[in-house]
């Protein structure tokens, strides 16, 4: 969650990016937000909210410096940080790997979130799968979305790292595998003048493991922290003296410079806070008051009690809290504090523009403070914002100052706040380090040049605005390496040594600040010109391997994948990690390559890279270097006399794997006697995979020229190979060791000197090595020596968990493939046996599952009795083929379903090959009763009744949904109350107070609690377009709906449904022109293939009945119009209609629409139109629609029952959207009527009423 922290007043509280002195905050400027009266809510105080106001006990709440977030927004638990740094001069490099559990039973995507320390920029963000380093690589930011989306709707293993507001960096993370731990990699180069080394830890929760080593150069020292069961109450901060100001590498210099004091004082004779209270201070918010009143009580002491004073409150709208001297400040303001809370978008245009209008000028002092983030979430920025700070002077103010508060930071647009055009400049203040009421007296430097003798190049030249004293940056290229250099500040002379540092972190840094110099011009640039220099931007980025405001770092799969998007691949090249020496570049040359069609499957169905990451692992590993080597030989079977691993398809030679549910046999792998690595498919070679077989056998693919596929190699009691090489024996060949099987179900091991072995497989007792895990595997060919093998018929050998084929839920097996027949058969694909094979593995390998149903599906060809039929003979052939395999017959049960679960709605031979598969439900494990089910020698009911869906909501939303349909509108207020403030970055919890104010009639509130999903998620197109959803039904809140949608846009264009959502909004705040233009962008805007079925129709529907409308509006304009259109094949609408279009905001999920009307009509996926008049378009199945269903003329069938169904959740959480109920009229224009809605469970409806 973004749970920024942002006090305001005439003192603003904002928070900045911290970047090189004189950066500016760049972008185009927004609409403002119309004022919006408050409404106050008068409620009994709940329980948390009592708390909350309760001035004496202030609890300290932080927030955390990061987090990995499930999409519903639940929160995944922090195990393990283990933390690296490097600290040269005034520049550190810090490496963290963050281990994030998912302790839910289900495959989920996430969003990993990170604060980065002031003036940090990101430089490498990997995560592992299955053991195996996963390099993210710098991109432009729209082609690395566009890809994420794209292997996301294949369930495959992308990861995207892009920066969001202020100085926070997101990543998508899929997937997050069910009863697993994530490892996250993040490394950040970061500048520190003038300030200790900080990394951040307080505000984590409770951490089982947190370990922190920085190694300090020059001073040849090593600090550390190690804590167990921690729950962090303090950071970790660097001690002792640096050991230079200035760092070089080459002719590369960085250095801390201090900027000259200067004479006098501007002390303030009255002033103006600008409070800031969004969402993003909800977190903690008892204390964000706390320390309000603690800057007030600042300053009376140091300016005295009569210091006229005002506070406003701001957020998307404005609120004047208090007037008058500094001393009458006291519990009731603080109180009315409290109760209007943190919610509501941070949009300081619309704050600065109230406090200047005419009827409040009487409590505007001269002297404007902001106290917050500065992250702007709503209306203006860049030059609209400078502007609105500008037009102050004409109100009579003199200078303004920014204060910033919490981790989050926009420092950027802080300081050009500061410069934007009043008399006086303003100080960028710290809330927490500096002396706020003090400083506020300080006249600020300004124009300071830069100069270092002999640089060709100096980053920054002039430093805009700095405190005397202050501490700032400089960067220059030398004409060759130097010892010291010579300084000149703003006239003032010095010499400074310069340390000799690494040349990969002080190389990072200056490219830092050639990123940095080249955004602070983007604000002064036309718009042609402004495109170019983001494109040079992104080019810089990319090269130097630096994030960037037009850059993201993209984490696939394999170099194919790359190519795909035309992405060229240097990540796994240029990779800097804390290393023996410091920081160190890591080269990886020869990393054998996945090829097509042969490659392992990743938790998704993903291909695995052969070999790629073992160094990494090493360097990095928790395990140390050992173990990361045993893991690294199991994925690595044969080493050559070069010391690199050979792929396992190779020239000749032979190392063995076991085969998964073989007795004692072993599969083939040939290898090769070379010194260097062999290609992945090397002629006249061999390559044996893992086949599993049944009775004992295991079978030999070979690869090469002249050889085929040869017979299964029968085994029951030989030795097996196992694929362990010796660490550091070049010549080791592969060691034999006794062969050992999965024990059958039920039956018990016997292991008498407990060392991990069986006692049948002939070790002596008390001389055999152990196994740590219990998993059959010895510690010393266990690549996870500390977690079991999970046996499901993939690597059921290297010891170490996976997901494999298939996934084990608590309900069921799920298969990441499909069980295939040939048409109107029962017989099953040969493809299909695979997967069989791994679902009779993993039932032997898993005793505890005591009865599964095997669940056949046919497709929608034939009739209903046919195919009931017909898929209970294809279950009944899969559990013929699992007791074949292995599986005892009384664990099995089989059961047909006909056709009505299709899998792909489609009514194509692909949909039909896809539906016609089997499914497997566990009805009963060890100790538990048995499920209802029907038995293979049940007798079947008929007609079998479906069973009840589940409900929509579950949880406090169901109860406060429970609450507002009994009209308990005060039960249901208090409760949404309570659990907002317990969980103040829920969306649920934001929703459902939304709506309890909505019903009391509370619009402004429910306003500001909907304007929350855009201060909580900026970066986010979905939960923009989610939050305009509900903005545009409010008439209050239009222009803010505008402005979001309009963001949202920019975000993500490729998204349909933000063109169209945009459009209208237009239109309801009456600018045709404006809405015109927005619809016939989206139309221009190129997709992704396989999307937005059925959208481009939908939106040419949009084009021409918004055409008509403005048409109508603008007769002069009717021609230009109408050749717009005509340019799209399209023309304006002359005819009336009603349409039901469906929106969702969740990504490869499926929400569908179902239409019934009054005569018995049911239109849906299946049947998409209706004999009384209207179509659905199409049925989207990846994610956001829009899916519309379309009445021409005048509806004949009324009244019409509208309804929705979750057809598949995914990985992306519960769904949440729109239904926008639309009829227009040529004569009379437009009339809407939205129906947001939200869907938790899979399958469940929502019924969304009537429309007559």
């Amino acid at each position: 969650m973004d749970m920024r922290a942002r006090p305001t007043c005439a003192v603003i509280l904002t928070c900045a990016v911290i970047g090189p002195a004189g950066a500016a905050c760049h972008g185009s400027p927004g609409t403002p937000a119309a004022p919006v009266a408050p409404v106050t809510v008068q409620v009994p105080l709940t329980a948390a909210t009592a708390e909350t106001a309760a001035a004496a006990v202030v609890r300290e709440q932080l927030v955390p410096p990061w987090t990995l977030t499930a999409s519903d927004g639940s929160g995944l638990v922090l195990a393990r940080v283990d933390a690296k740094a490097v600290l040269e001069g005034p520049l550190a490099y810090t490496e963290l790997h963050l281990y994030f559990r998912n302790d839910e039973d289900r495959v989920r995507e996430g969003t990993f979130q990170i604060t980065l320390p002031p003036r940090a920029a990101v430089s490498r963000f990997a995560m592992e799968n299955a053991g195996e380093w996963m390099e993210g690589e710098v991109v432009a930011k729209l082609v690395a979305r566009r890809a994420y989306d794209d292997f996301l709707h294949r369930r495959q293993d992308p990861a995207l790292l892009e920066k969001a507001a202020g100085n926070q960096f997101t990543a998508k993370v899929f997937p997050i595998a069910a009863k697993a731990t994530k490892h996250l990699v993040i490394s950040y180069s970061q500048e520190l003048p003038g300030v200790p080394y900080t990394l951040p830890l307080r505000g984590l929760p409770a951490v089982e493991r947190v370990d922190v080593e920085l190694a300090v150069a020059g001073g040849e020292r090593t600090e550390r922290l190690t804590e167990r069961s921690w729950q962090p109450d303090r950071d970790f901060v660097a001690g002792g003296a640096r050991a230079a100001a200035a760092v070089g590498a080459g002719s590369l210099v960085a250095a801390e410079v201090a900027i000259a004091g200067s004479a006098g004082r501007e002390a303030p004779t009255g002033l103006t806070l600008l409070v800031d209270t969004s969402a993003s201070r909800a977190l903690g918010f008892a204390a964000y008051v706390a320390s309000i009143d603690r800057l007030i009580g600042e300053l009376r002491r140091r300016w005295g009690d009569a210091l006229p004073l005002a506070v406003v409150a701001f957020d998307q709208d404005s609120e004047l809290v208090f007037a008058g001297r500094a001393a009458a400040f006291g519990q009731a303001e603080r109180q009315r504090l409290v109760e209007r809370g943190a919610a509501g978008a941070s949009d300081l245009g619309q704050a600065l523009a109230w406090i200047a209008e005419a009827p409040r000028r009487t409590a505007l002092q001269p002297r404007v403070v902001i106290v917050g983030d500065g992250v702007i979430t709503a209306g203006a920025e860049g030059e609209g914002l400078a502007a609105a700070v500008a037009r102050l002077s004409h109100a009579g103010v003199e200078r303004l100052d920014v204060v910033l508060a919490g981790g989050l930071r926009d420092e950027r647009t802080a300081a050009q706040l500061v410069r934007a055009g009043l008399p006086r400049a303003g100080a960028v203040l710290d809330l927490d380090a500096d002396p706020v009421a003090a400083a506020l007296a300080e006249p600020v430097a300004v124009d300071v040049p830069i100069e270092i003798a002999g640089a060709s190049w100096v980053f920054p030249r002039v430093i805009a605005s700095a405190r005397p004293g202050a501490k700032v940056m400089v960067f220059a290229r030398l004409a060759k390496p130097v010892t010291s250099i010579e300084v000149i500040v703003g006239g003032a002379h010095s010499v400074l040594p310069v340390l000799s540092g690494t040349e990969p972190l002080v190389e990072r840094a200056v490219a830092g600040a050639e990123l940095a110099e080249l955004e602070a011009k983007l604000p002064g640039l036309k718009s042609s010109d402004a495109a170019a220099a983001r494109r040079d931007i992104a080019a810089r980025s990319i090269a130097a391997r630096v994030l960037s405001s037009e850059t993201s770092l993209l984490v696939l799969e394999s170099d194919e994948d790359y190519a795909r998007y035309g992405i060229e691949r240097t990540a796994l090249a240029d990779v800097l990690v804390i290393g023996p020496r410091g920081v160190e570049r890591r080269h990886r040359t020869g990393v054998a390559l996945v090829p097509a069609g042969s490659a392992r499957r990743g938790a998704m169905g993903t291909p695995r890279r052969e070999g790629s990451g073992a160094d990494m692992h090493a360097a990095h590993s928790p395990m140390g270097n050992d173990a990361a080597a045993r893991r690294a030989a199991v994925e690595h079977p044969v080493a050559t006399s070069g010391g690199a691993a050979a792929h396992p398809v190779a020239a000749s030679g032979a190392a063995t794997h076991p085969a998964a549910g073989s007795s004692g046999a072993a599969v083939e792998l040939r290898a090769g006697s070379g010194d260097a690595a062999a290609p992945p498919a090397a002629a006249s070679s061999a390559a044996t995979y893992p086949v599993p077989g049944s009775g004992g056998a295991a079978g030999e693919l070979r690869a090469g020229s002249g050889d085929a596929v040869a017979d299964p190699i029968a085994g029951s009691s030989g030795a097996a190979v196992h694929p362990v090489v010796a660490s550091g024996d070049r010549n080791a060949r592969p060691r034999e060791v006794p062969s050992r099987e999965v024990p059958p179900a039920g039956e018990p091991v016997a292991d008498r000197d407990g060392e991990g072995i069986p006692d049948s497989e002939g070790i002596p007792d008390g001389e055999g090595i152990p196994d740590s895990d219990h998993d059959g595997i010895p510690d010393d060919m266990d690549g996870c020596p500390d977690e079991p093998e999970s046996y499901n018929g993939f690597e059921d050998g290297d010891g170490c968990p996976d997901r494999g084929r298939v996934i084990m839920t608590s309900a069921s097996i799920e298969i990441l493939d499909s069980v295939y027949f040939a048409p109107d058969s029962a017989a099953i694909e040969p493809a299909s046996r695979p997967i069989l094979d791994a679902v009779a593995a993993t039932l032997q390998g898993n005793p505890d599952i005591a009865r599964v149903e095997i669940q056949g599906h046919s497709d929608e060809r034939g009739d209903a009795r046919y195919n009931l039929e017909l898929s209970d003979r294809r279950a009944a052939a899969v559990k013929q083929y699992l007791v074949g395999a292995g599986v005892e017959e009384h664990r099995l049960s089989a059961q047909g379903y006909g056709a009505s679960q299709p899998l792909d709605r489609g009514h194509a031979a692909s949909a039909w090959a896809r539906n016609r598969r089997v499914a497997f439900l566990i009805l009963q494990r060890a100790d538990e009763p048995a499920r209802a089910a029907g038995d293979a020698g049940t007798a079947r009911p008929a007609p079998r009744k479906p069973p009840e869906p589940p409900p929509a909501v579950t949880g406090e939303l169901a109860a406060i949904e429970h609450a507002l349909a009994a009209h308990e509108i005060d039960a249901a207020l208090a409760r949404a109350r309570d659990w907002h403030a317990r969980e103040p970055g829920n969306v649920l919890a934001l929703i459902g107070l939304g709506e309890a104010l909505e019903a009391r009639g509370a619009e402004a509130t429910a306003a500001r609690v909907y304007g929350s999903i855009i201060d909580l998620f900026p970066g986010r197109a979905d939960m923009r377009r989610f939050a305009g959803e509900r903005l545009a039904r409010l008439p209050g809140a239009r222009l803010l709906a505008v402005d979001t949608f309009r963001r949202a846009v920019a975000d993500r264009p490729d998204h349909l449904t933000g063109h169209r959502l945009l459009a209208y909004a237009l239109v309801r705040a009456g600018q045709p022109a404006e809405a015109f233009a927005a619809v016939l962008a989206g139309l221009d805007q190129p997709v992704r293939g396989g999307s937005y079925a059925g959208g481009l129709r939908v939106l040419g529907d949009d084009a021409a009945m918004i055409g008509a409308a403005y048409a109508a509006a603008t007769p002069a304009k009717r021609a230009e119009i109408a050749a717009a259109l005509a340019r799209h094949h399209l023309a304006p609408a002359t005819q009336p209609s009603t349409r039901f279009v469906l929106y969702w905001e969740t990504d490869a999920n499926d929400v569908d629409l179902h239409v019934r009307d009054a005569r018995g009509g049911h239109a849906y996926f299946q049947q998409r139109t209706l004999a009384s008049g209207g179509e659905l378009y199409a049925d989207v199945t990846t994610g956001y629609g829009p899916e519309c269903f379309a009445i021409p003329g005048a509806p004949r069938a009324g009244p019409y029952q509208l309804s929705l169904e979750y057809y598949a959740q995914g990985p992306m959480g519960y769904g949440m959207g729109l239904v926008e109920i639309q009829t227009f009229d040529p004569a009379r224009g437009f009339a809407f009527d939205d129906r947001p809605y939200v869907i938790m469970t899979d399958h469940a409806r929502v019924d969304l009423g009537a429309y007559r």
